[in-house]
This record gives C-alpha cells, structure tokens and sequence, in this order.
C-alpha cells in the first residue's frame, strides 16, 4: 500500500518493532540509547525485549544483541524511526566501531498516519492511540521525563527507578503494533462504509500519489457520496473531495462525470470560481461549444471581482480568466 515498503508485502515473522528510549530527546553524539524495545511474532506469539543499558560501559553488548535480533528481521516498524530513533542508534554503532544492521525495509508509521489521518488534532502516538484505537494509558509517565529518570538511576544505581521508563516502553511497542494492524486494515479496507469521508478523502489522495488511478477514484466517489448524506454538511470538505475527483475524471477523460461535478458546485455555490473555470474550459475543449464557454468565464469574473476583497491572488486570477474571456471572443462568440 505505502511507498515505504517499495512493493514488499511482508509475512508478519519478518517484522520487527522498534522503539528506543534515550538520554535527550534533541538527539547527537552526546545522546545514548539506553534502552532499545524490540516487538516481534514467532508463531502465535509475540515476544517484547528490552534491552536495557545498566551502565555506559554496557553499551557495546547491549548494540550487540540488538544488532544480532535486527539482522534475523527483514523489515522494522516504527514511529518516527527514520528521523529519530534509526539514525541515533545508527550513531551508537559508529562511535562503537560496530557496523549498523541497517533494515532492509522500514515503515515509519508516522508518515502514513500523519497522510491518512492529517484531519485529526493531533498526530502523536499517544494521540492516535485515543483517536483511532480508544485506548488511553494509565499510569504512564511523559516521554519528556524519560532523561532525568535515567540520570537519577544512574546516580542512586536504584532499577526501580526505571520501571515506569520499562513500563512507557512497553505500552510504545504494543501501540506500534495496535496502529499497524488498524493501519493495514484502514488502507486495505474494501468496506469503505467503515471510513468517514475525510478518511477516504485522504486514503484517495494517498492512492492518487501512487499512480493508483482507479482504487483512488473509488476511494473519492465513496467520501463524495458520504459527505453529502450527511445532515451537516462540511463545506470545505465537499470542495475538496469535488475538486480532486474531477481532476481524477478529467485524468481518465470522464468528462461527463466531470462536468457533473462542476455543475452541481456552481449550483450549490461550492468553489464557484473554480467549477466555472474547468467547466468553461471543458465547454471550449471538449464541446466546441464557445459561446457557452464564454457565459461560464463571465461568470466566473463577476463572481471574482464581487468577491477579491477576501482573495490574495485575486489580480493575477482577473488577468487569467481576462485572457480566457479575450481569447474566446476572438472566436467570433
């Protein structure tokens, strides 16, 4: 489904599911890993590890054992893994003189969540654990406090100091895998009555940018129909589903279908601007109808010019349609 995977469908053995917890959160060469959680399947079970560094002098049989598990796995899952927790670890294994087993695959669920999900107020771990899985911690503490808990064990050598470290950690390893699975379901889901339309808005976007033309067109035509089911209606939604499935009909050469849409936005005063521009252009294009096309880009500048006030661009959009409205009036409408 996602790009990170560049077309590997994994058997769940081969996942492996990494979070670290770490001495600063900034990250550089003067922060250490102390604590890596690893997740994994081996038949119907799932094994967590933690491998905890006691001690600074621990740090090279702790990499190594992480290394030797990463190396049976084909592909890590993680949440802002490619920006955090893989290059930290990555910095360890050098100034360790150790080679990095870098994956051969990484999906950072960050990415397409924040894609699928960017609706939402907030795209943190914790936060799509409530949004997406309703599930909310207990008892856990903020990821901000997890330094100064690792300085005052290292200072008092008392371990149960780190418990609710251990503890924060192994709730990031079972989400991690919670939100892959509800992912996976979400991106793969052929029930799209499950989904809300701003869901399937943003999973057609995602399919549009992987060249996935018709599932994407499914995917719009669904979250178009949905939102306007709906008793309240969201008008910036509609404009958007409606503007993205017409591009997604004209790309296909469904000009109908298109026009349709066009059509019912200028009825229902929706992006109006816009629907009289495309359907102005496919009146010219595609219908050689030319005094129509000139009425539509009329239109389209009264309306402009009755509404520039609230519009940045609103003259270098006046010298366009201008330029429409003088073109097609030198054919003779």
């Amino acid at each position: 489904m996602f790009k990170d995977w560049g077309g590997y469908n994994p058997e769940r053995e081969e996942l492996i599911f990494l979070d670290t917890e770490t001495s600063g959160l900034s990250g550089g060469t003067g922060t250490v890993v102390f604590l890596v959680g690893l997740g994994y399947f081996s038949g119907d079970e799932f094994i967590l590890e933690q491998h905890l560094m006691r001690d600074f002098e621990e740090e090279p049989d702790q990499l190594q054992a992480v290394c030797s598990r990463l190396e049976e796995k084909r592909a890590v899952v993680s949440f802002n893994g490619k920006s955090f927790d893989l290059p930290l670890l990555e910095n360890r294994f050098v100034l360790n003189r150790l080679s990095f087993p870098a994956p051969e695959y990484h999906l950072d669920l960050l990415h397409p969540c924040r894609s699928l999900w960017k609706h939402l107020p907030s795209c943190s771990l914790k936060a799509l654990e409530r949004q997406l899985l309703n599930f909310s911690r207990r008892g856990d503490i903020e990821g901000s406090e997890v330094p100064e808990l690792y300085f005052s064990y290292l200072r008092e050598k008392d371990i149960s100091l780190l418990e609710p470290v251990l503890h924060h950690n192994r709730l990031d390893i079972i989400s991690l895998v919670a939100l892959a699975v509800h992912l996976e379901r979400t991106a793969g889901m052929v029930d799209y009555d499950r989904l809300s339309p701003q869901e399937l808005y943003n999973l057609g976007r995602i399919l549009e940018r992987e060249n996935r033309r018709q599932a994407s067109i499914e995917c719009l035509e669904k979250s178009y129909q949905q939102a306007r089911r709906k008793s309240r209606v969201d008008r910036k939604l509609l404009v958007k589903i409606e503007k993205n499935l017409s591009w997604q009909y004209k790309r296909v050469e469904s000009w109908q279908a298109a026009a349709a849409i066009w059509q019912q936005m200028i009825k229902k005063k929706r992006g109006e601007l816009f629907a009289r521009i495309e359907l102005a252009k496919f009146l010219e294009h595609q219908q050689s109808d030319f005094a129509e096309a000139l009425k539509q880009a009329r239109a389209a500048r009264s309306w402009l010019l009755e509404n520039r006030h609230w519009r940045d661009c609103w003259r270098q959009e006046l010298k366009e349609v201008d330029h429409r409205i003088d073109r097609l009036e030198g054919k003779g409408c």
